[in-house]
C-alpha cells in the first residue's frame, strides 16, 4: 500500500543546509512553493531541513535559525554521538570524499523521513570549507555530477566498515519505494552574482548567513566576496 502523500502527490523534500546562501535560496524556494499551494487549496508540499554533519559551529547556528525563521522542520538525525563521530570522520577526509559521505547521510535521513528528493546546496562559484575558491568550476561541477549520480542512481559508494550495515538497509528501502530519493543540485549552474541576485529576489533572509554577523577574518572575507556579487547588506 502506497504512503498516504504518493497517494495525493505530495512531495516531500530534504533540504540540505550549510549555513551560507545555497543552502537558503533552496529552503526559501521550496517554502514559497509550499505556501503558494496551500495558499491555492492545493495539497502543500512537506519540507524538511538538514544541517550538515560537515560544518563549523557557526555555519550550524546559522542553518538552526533559517530553518527557524522560515518555519520549517528540522529532519530527524542520528543522536549527536554518532553525528560528532561522523564530523570527526569527515575530518581527516578530502573534500570530495566529505561531500560523498554527507550526500549519503542526507540520503539515509531523506529515506528515514519517506522524502522524494534531497536539495544540496553547493554552486559553481562554492568555496571549500577554508573559504579558498574551487580551483576548477569544470572540475567541480564533474565531481558534484558523479557524485550525486553515485549516490542517488546507485547507491555506490565505499562507506566505514560501521556504516555497512546501515547502508544495506538503506538499499532495502530503497527498493520498498515506488521511487528512491533521487539528489538534485539546483543550483550547480549559478555563479555568486546569479545565485545574489536569486537571494535579492526571492526575498530570502539573508541576514542569516553564517558570515553576515561573523567577526572573524572568513567572515570579513566572505562579506567582501559576495558585496562584490551584489549582494550589498547592512551588518548593523
Amino acid at each position: 500500500m502506497q504512503q498516504e502523500h504518493h497517494r495525493h502527490g505530495t512531495q516531500r523534500t530534504l533540504v540540505v543546509l550549510d549555513g551560507d546562501l545555497g543552502g537558503l535560496v533552496n529552503l526559501t524556494r521550496v517554502v514559497l512553493a509550499r505556501d503558494s499551494s496551500q495558499a491555492a487549496g492545493q495539497v502543500p508540499s512537506v519540507v524538511y531541513g538538514l544541517v550538515s554533519p560537515a560544518i563549523s559551529d557557526e555555519c550550524e547556528r546559522a542553518a538552526s535559525a533559517q530553518m527557524d525563521r522560515l518555519g520549517v522542520q528540522p529532519a530527524l538525525s542520528i543522536d549527536d554521538s554518532k553525528r560528532l563521530a561522523l564530523a570527526e570522520l569527515l575530518k581527516g577526509e578530502s573534500i570530495d570524499r566529505s561531500r560523498e559521505l554527507v550526500m549519503l547521510h542526507a540520503r539515509w535521513i531523506a529515506e528515514d523521513m519517506d522524502c522524494d528528493r534531497v536539495l544540496w546546496y553547493e554552486h559553481a562559484g562554492s568555496s571549500a570549507p577554508d573559504q579558498q575558491p574551487v580551483a576548477s568550476v569544470s572540475h567541480h561541477h564533474a565531481v558534484l555530477l558523479n557524485t550525486r549520480l553515485l549516490i542517488s542512481q546507485l547507491g555506490l559508494v565505499q562507506v566505514p566498515q560501521e556504516q555497512a550495515v546501515r547502508a544495506s538497509v538503506s538499499a532495502v528501502r530503497a527498493i520498498s519505494r515506488r521511487q528512491p530519493a533521487t539528489i538534485d543540485c539546483p543550483l550547480m549552474d549559478l555563479d555568486d552574482s546569479i545565485l545574489a541576485s536569486l537571494a535579492l529576489d526571492l526575498d530570502c533572509p539573508v541576514d542569516l548567513v553564517w558570515w553576515a554577523m561573523s567577526s572573524s577574518d572568513k567572515g570579513t572575507a566572505a562579506r567582501v566576496r559576495w558585496s562584490e556579487a551584489g549582494l550589498i547588506m547592512s551588518y548593523n
